[in-house]
């Protein structure tokens, strides 16, 4: 018997509990496949030894080509030294703390930002707004800078920046172009023109090499959180976990407050368990009487009745449930002719000592309840004669 009910426990429990768990189980595994695409996509993007359609080797080719020098950097100082007087591509700008950004751009001579947030172009005084995210399309220059004008319409997309400040803005406000204490500074909003995978396309090439290789030498810069040079003034630990993660994590926290309203909402069926023994009404009224007898309590027996008569009575007057003593003994007297402290004697008097006091007192208070019931009675039918 122990037996059959354990199996029937765990049949139960799995039948409640295995719609949550496959759900969680397919949001783990769909937060691990796109970790594991994405970590993948994130090792070569933009990378310039990486033949990945993420990477850029097939741009530093053409710009080797041309006499370009190209180098990666990972670590600041390297940046800084490598990127002097040249050209440097920073491959999340948003990681570089504002004094070393600056710094960075004061020594190189063109310094291009992949899709940098507002905050950071506000470091360069510009102030901008992101208007929509654009999705990668084939747009057209709209705009006079040489190097839009020879590209012609190139793979862009990203964040639309709209600014009120004088500087370029090319491509449908994915390509700004302005200068900075002498310093170029170019922003993509998107790596897309840049990547192996479009640099064929339309005029993506012209446009990377118009813009990367104005200079004889150019730095591929990765910022990293750890680097030394940026000592306090790193970002907060939010800002480093990869955006992948951050959404999985988003869906996460969504199913499972999905799945705790779902829960919460279920009741589930009506269970119905047999009794040992049936216990009747008059059974448990007559026991707990002979508790009170036993126990020669008579003044709490006699409480208990007085509150159950003053809560019918109450209830046979029409009387809120917060009416008081006074109200119902002052009513009570009104509607049958009786003495008011007759009524009060018996709804709230002095306790009994005797059995015979208790059941003199339990008669009263049905003779009350029933001389109620009569006005009561009474006073209806001479309503309806009228």
């Amino acid at each position: 018997m122990t037996h059959h009910s354990d199996t029937v426990d765990v049949s139960r429990a799995w039948r409640a509990a295995r719609t949550p768990v496959l759900i969680v189980v397919a949001v783990v595994m769909l937060a691990v496949i796109t970790v594991l695409v994405r970590g993948d996509q994130a090792a070569t993007a933009l990378d310039p030894q990486s033949p990945a359609p993420s990477g850029t080797r097939a741009l530093t080719t053409l710009l080797q080509d041309e006499g370009v020098t190209t180098h990666k950097a990972e670590v600041f100082a390297d940046a800084l030294q490598s990127g002097a007087g040249g050209t440097v591509v920073i491959a999340g700008p948003a990681r570089i703390p504002a004094g070393n950004l600056t710094e960075l751009a004061s020594a190189a001579a063109t310094v291009v930002l992949i899709q940098p947030p507002e905050h950071v172009l506000a470091r360069f005084g510009v102030e901008v707004s992101h208007d929509v995210i654009a999705r990668a399309a084939t747009r057209q220059p709209d705009c006079e800078s040489p190097a839009a004008t020879a590209a012609g319409p190139v793979t862009l997309g990203g964040p639309v920046y709209v600014s009120d400040d004088p500087i370029e803005s090319c491509y449908e406000g994915n390509l700004l172009v302005f200068e900075h204490d002498d310093t170029q500074i170019v922003v993509f909003g998107s790596s897309d023109p840049l990547v192996n995978d479009n640099v064929g396309d339309e005029g993506n090439a012209a446009l990377s090499m118009w813009l990367l290789g104005q200079h004889d030498n150019l730095t591929w810069y990765f910022p990293s959180w750890n680097d030394p040079a940026f000592g306090d003034e790193g970002s907060t630990i939010i800002e480093l976990v990869p955006a992948g993660w951050r959404f999985g994590a988003i869906q996460l926290v969504i199913a499972a407050i999905l799945i705790a309203v779902w829960r919460a909402r279920r009741l589930g069926p009506l269970v119905t368990e047999p009794l040992p023994v049936i216990v009747r009404g008059a059974e448990t009224t007559e026991g707990r009487a002979r508790l009170y007898q036993r126990s020669g309590d008579t003044n709490h027996a006699a409480a208990t009745l007085r509150a159950a008569a003053s809560r019918r009575i109450r209830h046979k007057l029409h009387l809120p449930s917060a009416a008081d003593i006074d109200v119902i003994v002052t009513e009570a007297a009104r509607l049958t002719g009786l003495r008011v402290d007759a009524i009060r004697t018996l709804l709230d008097g002095q306790p009994l000592t005797d059995d015979g006091a208790l059941i003199t007192l339990a008669r009263e208070l049905d003779d009350l309840e029933c001389a109620i019931d009569d006005a009561t009675t009474t006073r209806s039918n001479e309503i309806n004669e009228h």
